[in-house]
């Protein structure tokens, strides 16, 4: 299940469950189309994902690509221990922007 929520000039995604196959397919899909609407401003919230798939890791590291590409930004927060670790242990959080959570995530397009 993948819920897309606008907070203010930010859209934030929260995937839930383990984020690949058709999951991420469908948040490939939905953050495709907030690019395209113009300069993104994303996060993806994963305080309900259990589990990045390897696809899933590159899925973040080409939406910040994309999104810094139309002058945008994207977010990571409230990641979850394993989330959190392989994040870590890939590079992908060192890469993309981290946050403890949501609120803090928003906040820092508000800059």
């Amino acid at each position: 299940m993948l819920r897309i929520e606008r907070q203010g000039i930010v859209d934030v995604v929260r995937p839930r469950g383990a984020l690949r196959g058709e999951l991420l397919e469908e948040a490939r899909d939905q953050t495709e189309r907030l690019i395209k609407r113009g300069s993104p401003a994303l996060v993806v919230d994963l305080s309900e994902t259990v589990l990045l798939s390897s696809q899933a890791l590159e899925w973040l590291l080409e939406l910040d690509y994309q999104c810094a590409r139309r002058g945008g930004a994207v977010g990571v927060a409230a990641a979850e221990e394993l989330c959190s670790e392989a994040l870590r242990i890939t590079g992908v959080g060192a890469a993309v922007q981290q946050f403890s959570d949501v609120s803090s995530a928003v906040g820092s397009f508000a800059t």
